[in-house]
């Protein structure tokens, strides 16, 4: 295993073909695992962080970071700030903690590299402490340089790929959705992917006015409403 280790100044941090143990440091770190299952820590500093391949566990820190799982079943953990956090490929569990984080268990785009819409995936989202957003959908942006294509996520396997969003907080938090309210349906129900008997509220795409594909699973809440503006955002 290697350690990698930064300085106080802004760095970039490139890992091996192995299990790494990169850390950031302070500055604004650009740091990609590569290959292995990587143990990634930002520190103090705004960092734009890769894990790649392998099942990696990546933390942000202190600073507003930027961090993308890639291959395999990743770990993210944001810090104090307002983080964003992508888990593209894999069984993913994404943990924005403290501030107002973006969430997306999906998509992302890096040079030629094939996107995942979160086919075939199941990602746990918890968003953490402040008003936090669970997109589900997003539209084209370009997020320092990496290309988030349009595009609604976990769409290919029927209702074996959703994201599990374990923390909902009416008060705070929002659901971002590519289209529009017509497009979707809610149904409240128990959910045994949730963890336990609570009712919860599934998301599924709207086919002909009934509940098709499922794309999102919000764990113990009920009463959402898609007409409302502080619980859901939908991108055109």
């Amino acid at each position: 295993m290697s350690q990698i280790t930064g300085t106080a100044e802004d760095n970039t941090l490139i890992g091996t073909a192995e299990a790494d143990q990169i850390d950031g440091l302070d500055g604004h770190d650009f740091i990609r695992g590569e290959g292995g299952n990587d143990l990634v820590e930002g520190r103090r500093g705004r960092d734009d962080i890769f894990g790649n391949e392998g099942n990696d566990t990546l933390n942000g820190g202190g600073g507003r970071d930027d961090i993308f799982g890639g291959e395999g079943n990743d770990q993210l953990n944001g810090g104090r700030a307002n983080d964003e956090l992508f888990g593209n490929r894999g069984n993913d569990q994404l943990n924005g903690n403290d501030g107002n984080d973006t969430l997306a268990g999906a998509g992302y785009v890096i040079g030629n590299t094939s996107l995942a819409f979160g086919g075939g995936e199941i990602d746990t989202l918890t968003g953490g402490s402040g008003a936090d957003r669970f997109n589900l959908g997003i539209p084209e942006r370009l997020l320092d340089d990496i290309r988030l294509p349009e595009g609604v996520f976990y769409t290919a396997s029927g209702n074996s790929d959703y994201a599990l969003i374990t923390d909902f907080s009416v008060a705070e938090d929002t659901i971002g959705l590519l289209g529009s309210a017509s497009d979707y349906v809610l149904v409240e129900q128990s959910f045994a992917g949730a963890g336990d008997s609570s009712t919860d509220t599934l998301i599924h795409q709207n086919n002909s006015g009934q509940a098709g594909e499922l794309i999102g699973v919000v764990a113990d809440v009920t009463g959402l409403a898609l007409s409302s503006s502080t619980q859901f955002t939908f991108f055109s």
